[in-house]
């Protein structure tokens, strides 16, 4: 996947005027300034979440107990003030109903023997490394529902340097800007994953070949993507970061 040079240096004009704008500061990198102040609580909820989970503990004596279930759903609803982190990446806080929330159906597979137990040996074996990529995805949308927020980001959780978080309509948004014919939103599949995870990449190049940043991260591509296109950035805010929590499937 190939974003045209030209077409990236302007979208990525408009964002360091963007930034300017809004800090009173020009764009330097992702690790510092607006960025990171709206940004680089990504890093902090994945060191936390994977802190939390504890994967190396886990033992198969417990699969089919939920504990494993249990584990998820508390790194999935992360809110934490005193370490100035919150979950922003899952559609989990209910503001729409209980049945809407992105990770409903770790709840669901807890109250039923059967499906708790083929989750938890999921979990179990997903952050052991015993499936591959494409079957543990498949098997999961299938299982859990068709929640797009929720899958990858367990699997941004498990290797972010392979795979971001998404919020489909967002990322649709900028990827239109960028040139890029990829739509996710409504297209929950492992392939159509896969293929959100080579834009990024795209972008990745382009922020190092195009803009001169040679440190970027899959990560700072991911962010560079969600600021071009989040109506905070052109209001010039200076509070915290936006997410439409419907964004999820």
């Amino acid at each position: 996947m190939r974003i045209l040079p030209d077409v990236f240096a302007k979208q990525y004009a408009r964002f360091m005027m963007q930034v300017e704008r809004a800090s009173g500061a020009p764009f330097v990198s992702f690790r510092e300034g607006l960025p990171f102040k709206w940004e680089g609580y990504k890093e902090k909820l994945r060191d936390l979440a994977l802190h939390r989970l504890d994967v190396e503990t886990w033992t198969r004596a417990d699969i089919g107990t939920g504990k494993f279930i249990d584990k998820v759903i508390e790194i999935v609803e992360v809110n934490a003030p005193a370490l100035d982190v919150r979950n922003n990446l899952v559609a989990w806080d209910g503001r729409y109903g209980p049945h809407a929330r992105s990770h409903a159906g770790l709840y669901k597979a807890k109250g039923h023997p059967n499906s708790r137990l083929d989750l938890d040996l999921w979990l179990f074996d997903f952050f052991h490394g015993e499936l591959t990529d494409s079957l543990a995805f498949e098997r999961f949308r299938k299982s859990v529902g068709r929640r797009y927020d929720l899958l990858a980001y367990l699997y941004f959780l498990r290797d972010w340097t392979k795979y971001m978080p998404i919020a489909p309509q967002t990322f649709d948004r900028a990827f239109a800007l960028l040139g890029i014919e990829l739509a996710t939103s409504g297209h929950c599949s492992w392939m159509n994953y896969s293929d959100y995870n080579d834009a990024l990449r795209a972008v990745q190049r382009s922020l190092q070949e195009v803009a001169g940043l040679d440190d970027a991260r899959l990560i700072d591509a991911h962010s560079f993507c969600w600021m071009l296109v989040r109506p905070e950035l052109a209001l010039a805010p200076d509070h915290v970061q936006g997410r439409d929590e419907r964004d999820s499937d």
